[in-house]
Formats: structure tokens, C-alpha cells, sequence
């Protein structure tokens, strides 16, 4: 009698919202419309319904399951296949559409029509609206997972990229419909890689995004990823194939069976992501397309429903060359050599992975790909119609009357373009210069004419043959002396880089070594261990507010702001009151400028000095701290001061903020490096800092100060400055300055074995024989 009961109710709820559903649909105007808003959807509705069953009454709803197509659309009969192995995916048909096939999706209503052999075994469907819905929980679960280990800020539209470079109207229009053509190009012979290669600012990443961009409306995109230097998300390999495999799982989206198919693969097994590259392809692309359409890709990518097309922008700014050259075989072995149905278009600098694949003669890619070269297109057409354009809507919609008419002038215009050298980075740095809100646009045009004219008096009609990016540096350089101009009036600062200092120390990628992980060096002596070195970008500050970051950098209220006023053109500047400090350069060029002291000049800061400045500001605040708040750090939780936030940062930080040997220049001897760390720690060491921070670490009742804070990867470099720095530079510490790091030094040491993470022995012995601590520079 329950039973009976039982799916009466269900019965009715079910009939009730189907006609809700029936009347929203179909007759808009009526009141159930409006109804209609305040109610759960019906899908929703019956998962909850069926959720209530299950937890009240302990009664199961009928679960539906349609077997797996084997890439066909037709639900075919699977008895005898095993119920762990079929998908549970499910089509959303709608009125009018077709699937991938080419064939009719059925209309309204219609949830198995024409199905044959149809197997109902173990899903949940609610029909509605002309549409039916998967409620299954893992492919739920496995789509959560998913979106928390990918890089969003690499999507083509992500939030984080706003205003991103792209082709204006009318020009590239050649290029932009070669590789358009390339795309739907479907057949068999038709290259499955297509490169864009060339030298910085020439515009390739505009290339991408615009190709990205006209293409997604019409179904074309799979997915995208653009590396970004500057952005520790998308600098590595870590969240690449995650980043693309969701996003061709949400592509198409007329047929979800790849899509859940991939999330359930993540619902499996979540350690996915912690897996090697490879392993991770595997499993997110390549098993769920073998599942889903174990019959071939052939019909598949000759679709042109399907979406085909993966872009990846600046693979030069992987960081690691190695993982550059990784994932070029990767795009050679597991996506064309498997012929999996997708097309991608790459760009980068001709940098030595690229070489090696694709652009040399032997390059094992070489035959694979389609090659577009930059360097070898006369881009002065298309430059002269963006600053035509660009510049010209700035003069009208401005209130400086010099700029509204006959602006700018024809000679203007040559001159800029000529300047340009073909760099369209050079050309949309003028335009951001002249078009700053503060700022007007006829004195600021005039001041880069000016800067063109010094650098080179001769006919700006000719092109000169010199270095590609003299006329960039001389426009990179006129805007950071003008903005230490501007900013000197307004401070009594003495630094004639205070501005520049900042800019580097806040955003540009520091070739500073982070000691990532420990282990065995075979080359070397026994009881010496080495580390390995590896590049780390950035300094972690990234969740720090303004006010944080003034008082980080000692500066006054509304300083920073006042520094970073004039280089909108160079920079990406966003911040607030309380908000998260961004300054994020438009492009990866003013970072090339500013580390290379040939094209930088006398605004060249070198390295070990912005490390050793971090230093400074970071001990600084561990010496103002008093007792009691230092004591307070072991709970690591309690960050409710802005003082103990600080102090919590500075301590997270200070292991990682050493001048190491590779931020020093080739040439630099071991008395010049041990001579700066002398300069850096003498001070703090005079008031015995090292030997509070040992008081702080043999007081600790938890491990979470060995981890976070004076862990061991200091103690390791503070061992290498002890014994191995002054062997190698052939002088001493001064006592005091050794006694006082030893205290720290051995604290560490004791540490370890009180918390049992590894025995004294296992801790490196300095100073016997030689060391192979740090590898040479790459």
C-alpha cells in the first residue's frame, strides 16, 4: 500500500510540473509564466523529490540509463555489455538542431523517439521545456573537481585578460583568413598544426585572440590557452591539459557524451591532476575519446559541427624550456600522430624548442605543420590603419581642440610607422601613451615624435637598418623617465629609480631562485646533498592589498598610486582601498627591456639587488616585531592585525628572498656575493634577529613553523652561507655575524629530528669537500 501510495504522489508532482513546464513554453503570456519563475526547475525538483525517497522512505525512483553510443547517436541494444562500462551520457535535443552527424536532434516532447533496443537501467532523466537533463552526480562531482584545478585566467575570454590584444577592422585580413581557411579544412590532408612564429610585439598573440574570438560564435573553438609569463598560473605545464580537456568537454554542446565522460574520469580518480602530463592527456583526452567513440575520429572531425580547433599563445613564456619542449612532442605524438580529431594553432617566439621541432631543417614537426612567419610580412599597411583609426577616435572624443581635426597629421603617421619596424606591440604602446585620461593627446603624440626624432635625426621617411627594438626602447625609456619625473615633483625621494625599483620589485618576473626540492646529488661527495634550482617568478604577494604593500615597500599612503600613475601604457594597474594589488605588463617585452642591461642602460637594476632589497624589507619586519606577536605566528590561523598579517607574510617569505648565485651576474665572484649578503644580514644580526628566530623555533609546540616559516630549505641555504660561501670567496664571517646565524642554523637542525622528519645524519654536513650545491647557470 506504501508503494501505491507512494508513486500517486510522485505521479501528480511530476504531472504538475509538466504542465507548468508545458504552459511556460508554449503560452509565454499566461500567468503560469510568471508562476513559473518562483518554482524550482523540474529537474531540480525531481532529484530532490527522488533524494527525499531515498533518505525518508527508503524507497529507490527508477533509474534510467541509455547505453553507451560507441559513437552513434542511436541508442543501440547492449545486453550482455556490463552496467560499470556503459556512459550514462545522454543527448539534449532541441527543436531544429542537428547532432554532430549531421542528422535531425528530435523536437519537443520527444525524449527517445525512433530509440531501438533501448536499455533503462541506472540514470535519472526529467523531461522539461522541450529538453531532458542528466541529474548524475558523479559527472556533477567530477565537473566541480575539474574547475577547481584549471587555469581560467588562460581562457581566450577570461576576466583576468580583459582588454587583450586583438586585430582591429581591417587589418591582417590576409593572414586572418589563411589560417581561417586552414581551420575548416577538414580533410584528411589538410596539417593538423598550424604555427605562428616571430619576433616580440609582432603581434602573434593578436592573432590568436582575434582567430579565437570570430571563431567561438560559429562553434569552431575547443579550446584555449594563452601562457603569460607574469601570471604563475599559466607560466608551466601544471594546469594545461586540466585547462583544455574541460574546455573541449563544454565545447560541444549538442552532444555532452565526451564531455561527461571526461568528468567522470575526474570523479574516479581526483589524484588525476597530480600526475604527469602525459598521464594526465591520457587520462582526460585521450581514454574519453576512445570511449566515446571507439569506432574512429574520421567522421568525427570531418563535422564541421564539431568543434576542432585548440589554441595555445606565447609557449615561449612556459618558463621552463624543458616543459616547452615537452609539450611540442606531446602536440607531435599524442594529438597528430593518434590523428585525434582536433586542429591546433600555436604561437611563439622562435625560440630553441620551436627550432628544434618545426622551424629547423631537421625539425621532426617540420612536415606535420603550416608555418606563418611574421618577420617575413611587411605589417606597415596594417600598422599605419590601427594608428589612423585608434588614434583619430582618442582626438574626437577628447576636449583638447588640437586633437579633433586633421589629426594626426599624415607626416604624423609615417613617422610613427616607421618607427614601428613592423612591431604592433610599438604601435599600441603610442596609442595607450597618448590616450591616458590625464593626459593630452596632442602634447603626449608630440612628446613621442619627440623621443623618434632624438633617437635617430635622420629622414624618419627611410627605414635605417639597426636593432629590431631601438625605437621601442627609446619609447620604453621615455616613459619610465617621464613617470620618475612626475613622481619626483610630488616626493622628496633621492632613488633616481625609485619607480623602476618598485616596478620590479612589485610585477616583473625575478629571475630569483626559489629551492624548490632536495635531493641526492650523485656527482657529489658523500654527505653533500645539492638542490635543485629552479626559476620562480613574482613575489608572493599577490592577496596583499595596497595598504599592505605601501607598508611592505615603506612607503606613504597613496605613494605606489602616485608611481604607477604614468605607466598605464606599460602596465596593467588595478587596485582598490582593500583590494588585491595587480600590476600586470601589457606586454612581455617592457619585462625583456628592463632585465637587459644592453637595451636598459643606466634604468638597469641588476638582479641580486631587488632580491637583496626584498631581503632587507622582509628581515625588517621580523626585527620589529615584538614577542609576543612572534610567538602568536604558531597559530598560523590568526592573521586578524594587519601587523601579525605582515609578520605572518614576511616569515612564509623570508627562506625564498636570499641574492642566491644565480641572481648575480656570470661573471661575479664569490668575495662579491659573500660581500652582499655580508652588506644585507650585518644589521639584523647586530641585534641578534637569527638567534630570536631560534628562541621562536625551539619554543614551538607544532611543526607548522618548521614548514611555513624558518623551515629547511632555509636552514640549507643558511648552511651554504656558513661553511661553503667563505671556502669558495677565501675569507671569514666577521663572529658576530656567524655566531648569530649558526643559533638559527642549528635550531633548524634540531628541529628536524624533534618533529622527525629526518635524522641528523641525513642533514647535509658543509664545508667537507667540494660542493656541487648550486648547478651552473642555464
Amino acid at each position: 500500500m506504501t508503494f501505491v501510495i507512494y508513486y500517486l504522489v510522485y505521479a501528480v508532482i511530476c504531472f504538475l510540473l509538466y504542465v507548468i513546464d508545458y504552459h511556460a513554453h508554449f503560452a509565454p503570456t499566461t500567468p503560469i509564466k510568471q508562476a513559473r519563475l518562483y518554482l524550482l526547475p523540474s529537474d531540480l525538483a525531481a532529484a530532490l523529490f527522488r533524494d527525499m525517497s531515498r533518505r525518508w522512505m527508503g524507497i529507490p525512483l527508477p533509474n534510467w540509463k541509455v547505453p553507451k553510443r560507441g559513437g552513434q547517436h542511436h541508442a543501440k541494444d547492449t545486453s550482455g555489455e556490463s552496467e560499470g562500462t556503459s556512459s550514462g551520457n545522454v543527448d539534449k535535443p532541441i527543436s531544429g538542431r542537428s547532432d554532430i552527424h549531421g542528422r535531425p536532434i528530435d523536437g519537443p516532447g520527444s525524449m527517445f523517439t525512433n530509440a531501438q533496443g533501448t536499455q533503462i537501467n541506472d540514470a535519472h532523466f526529467f523531461a522539461a521545456n522541450s529538453m531532458y537533463f542528466n541529474a548524475s552526480e558523479d559527472v556533477a562531482r567530477g565537473k566541480k573537481i575539474m574547475l577547481e584545478n584549471i587555469a581560467s585566467s588562460a581562457l581566450y575570454n577570461s576576466q583576468e585578460r580583459f582588454d587583450p590584444p586583438k586585430c582591429e577592422e581591417n587589418t591582417r585580413v590576409g593572414l586572418l583568413g589563411a589560417i581561417r581557411t586552414w581551420i575548416e579544412d577538414r580533410s584528411s590532408t589538410s596539417a593538423r598544426l598550424h604555427c605562428i612564429t616571430g619576433s616580440a610585439g609582432m603581434g602573434k598573440s593578436a592573432l590568436v585572440q582575434t582567430t579565437a574570438e570570430r571563431c567561438e560564435p560559429v562553434g569552431l573553438v575547443a579550446a584555449t590557452f594563452f601562457f603569460s609569463a607574469s601570471d604563475p598560473v599559466r607560466d608551466s605545464l601544471q594546469h594545461f591539459i586540466p585547462t583544455i580537456a574541460y574546455q573541449i568537454a563544454l565545447s560541444n554542446t549538442s552532444d555532452p557524451a565526451l564531455g561527461n565522460c571526461i568528468f567522470r574520469a575526474v570523479d574516479r580518480d581526483p589524484s588525476v591532476f597530480k600526475r604527469s602530463i602525459e598521464r594526465q592527456l591520457e587520462e582526460l583526452i585521450i581514454k574519453p575519446l576512445r570511449e566515446t567513440f571507439p569506432q574512429g575520429y574520421a567522421e568525427l572531425f570531418s563535422s564541421p559541427s564539431f568543434p576542432c580547433l585548440i589554441c595555445i599563445d606565447g609557449l615561449d613564456e612556459c618558463v621552463d624550456r624543458t616543459s616547452q619542449t615537452q609539450l611540442l612532442r606531446i602536440i607531435s605524438t599524442a594529438f597528430i600522430d593518434n590523428r585525434l580529431p582536433f586542429k591546433i594553432l600555436l604561437a611563439s617566439r622562435p625560440e630553441r624548442p620551436l627550432q628544434t621541432a618545426i622551424l629547423g631543417d631537421s625539425g621532426y614537426m617540420k612536415r606535420k605543420s603550416q608555418v606563418i612567419n611574421l618577420n617575413d610580412y611587411d605589417a606597415s599597411a596594417d600598422i599605419k590603419t590601427f594608428l589612423q583609426t585608434e588614434l583619430r577616435t582618442i582626438g574626437q572624443e577628447s576636449d583638447d581642440p588640437r586633437a579633433k581635426t586633421d589629426w594626426p597629421s599624415p607626416e604624423d603617421i609615417a613617422t610613427l610607422v616607421v618607427a614601428a619596424a613592423g612591431l604592433f606591440v610599438y604601435a599600441s604602446t603610442v596609442v595607450r601613451f597618448v590616450s591616458q585620461r590625464h593626459r593630452r593627446p596632442f602634447r603626449q603624440l608630440e612628446t613621442v615624435i619627440q623621443v623618434i626624432k632624438r633617437s635617430n635625426p635622420t629622414d624618419r621617411t627611410v627605414p635605417v637598418l639597426k636593432h629590431p627594438f631601438v625605437e621601442l626602447d627609446a619609447l620604453y625609456r621615455s616613459i619610465f623617465v617621464f613617470a620618475q619625473k612626475e613622481y619626483a615633483s610630488q616626493y622628496d625621494d633621492d632613488d633616481p629609480l625609485a619607480v623602476i625599483r618598485v616596478v620590479r620589485m612589485f610585477s616583473l618576473p625575478l629571475p630569483r631562485i626559489e629551492l624548490a626540492s632536495v635531493y641526492a646529488d650523485p656527482s657529489s661527495e658523500p654527505g653533500v646533498e645539492s638542490m635543485e634550482v629552479v626559476h620562480s617568478y613574482g613575489i608572493g604577494f599577490r592577496n596583499k592589498s595596497v595598504a599592505d604593500m605601501e607598508y611592505i615597500f615603506q612607503l606613504e599612503p597613496g605613494q605606489l598610486e602616485s608611481m604607477f600613475s604614468d605607466l598605464h601604457s606599460l602596465y596593467i594597474v588595478k587596485w582598490g582601498e582593500f583590494e588585491n594589488a595587480v600590476l600586470r605588463p601589457h606586454h612581455k617585452s617592457v619585462q625583456d627591456f628592463l632585465l637587459d642591461p644592453v637595451r636598459c642602460g643606466d634604468l638597469y637594476i641588476p638582479d641580486y639587488t631587488v632580491v637583496g632589497r626584498w631581503t632587507t624589507l622582509i628581515l625588517g619586519i621580523l626585527a620589529e616585531a615584538s614577542d609576543s606577536v612572534l610567538t602568536r605566528l604558531e597559530d598560523h590561523q590568526s592573521e586578524s592585525t594587519p601587523e601579525s598579517r605582515r609578520l605572518s607574510w614576511a616569515t612564509f617569505e623570508m627562506p625564498y628572498q636570499v641574492p642566491l648565485p644565480l641572481a648575480f651576474d656570470d661573471n661575479a665572484q664569490w668575495p662579491v656575493i659573500m660581500e652582499e649578503w655580508h652588506r644585507i644580514y650585518k644589521p639584523f644580526t647586530d641585534q641578534g634577529l637569527f638567534s630570536r628566530l631560534a628562541r621562536y623555533l625551539r619554543g614551538a609546540t607544532t611543526t607548522w613553523p618548521l614548514r611555513y616559516t624558518v623551515n629547511r630549505t632555509f636552514g640549507l641555504v643558511l648552511g651554504f652561507m656558513l661553511y661553503e660561501t667563505p671556502r669558495l670567496a677565501g675569507s671569514e664571517w666577521e663572529l658576530s655575524v656567524r655566531q648569530d646565524i649558526q643559533e638559527l642554523f642549528d635550531a633548524i637542525k634540531e628541529k628536524e629530528v624533534v618533529f622527525g622528519q629526518v635524522s641528523k645524519e641525513e642533514f647535509p654536513v658543509f664545508g667537507e669537500g667540494d660542493s656541487s650545491f648550486f648547478p651552473a647557470r642555464r
